[in-house]
């Protein structure tokens, strides 16, 4: 990863912002990072998919960069006076509730409450229907992850119901898909994800 896809990438120190489970842009990102027959890399990677969890997901597809979309909040955040932990606490519970909606340039909506560490105290993620991301069940997610950095490190280009099924049960430890119905969903965030910065992770 060059320079500028890393500061793309970047969190402030104050912000809980889990990645692997709400940027598209970084997910696809990590995908490329894994090499054909690096046993390392894709292990690795695994182990980080795997912690994504299993309930439902929030995904924002959009164009912001996690760099952009701290910033924005932080831009928001300078209007407002919030400028560490107790204004932070204060604003969130002005109107009785324990989060806060807050709306970005690109009209997405995005979640804020108290994070759990002292330090990263403004826990962010992706409003449920908010414009510019998707409600996925993690276990489809995962695959679809997986499914992809596994033709990367086993180069194959192809995918059918036995090979999902394969990886799924291997990697993730999950049961086989026998609808056609859950597979297709599956296929579609596999195509979501397939082309990242002009390059095609599925040849």
């Amino acid at each position: 990863m060059n320079v500028i896809e890393t500061l793309k990438f970047e969190i402030p120190s104050n912000f809980q912002f889990n990645l692997w489970k709400h940027h598209k842009e970084f997910l696809s990102n990590k995908i490329l990072s894994v090499e054909a027959q690096n046993e390392l890399t894709f292990r690795s990677f695994i182990l980080n998919i795997k912690l994504i969890g299993n309930s439902q997901i929030d995904l924002y597809v959009g164009l912001l960069s996690p760099f952009d979309i701290c910033k924005l909040v932080l831009e928001k955040f300078n209007y407002s006076d919030i400028y560490d932990k107790i204004s932070f606490k204060k604003w969130l519970g002005f109107l009785g509730k324990e989060y806060r909606e807050l709306k970005l340039p690109d009209d997405s909506n995005w979640i804020l409450r108290l994070g759990k560490n002292e330090d990263r105290y403004i826990h962010i993620h992706p409003g449920r229907s908010s414009p510019n991301s998707i409600r996925v069940k993690a276990s489809i997610l995962k695959s679809a992850i997986v499914l992809l950095a596994s033709a990367r490190f086993l180069n194959f280009d192809e995918l059918n119901l036995n090979l999902i099924n394969s990886i799924r049960k291997e990697f993730l430890s999950l049961p086989p898909l026998k609808s056609t119905k859950y597979s297709g969903t599956l296929i579609k965030i596999v195509e979501l994800f397939q082309k990242y910065n002009g390059t095609s992770i599925l040849k």
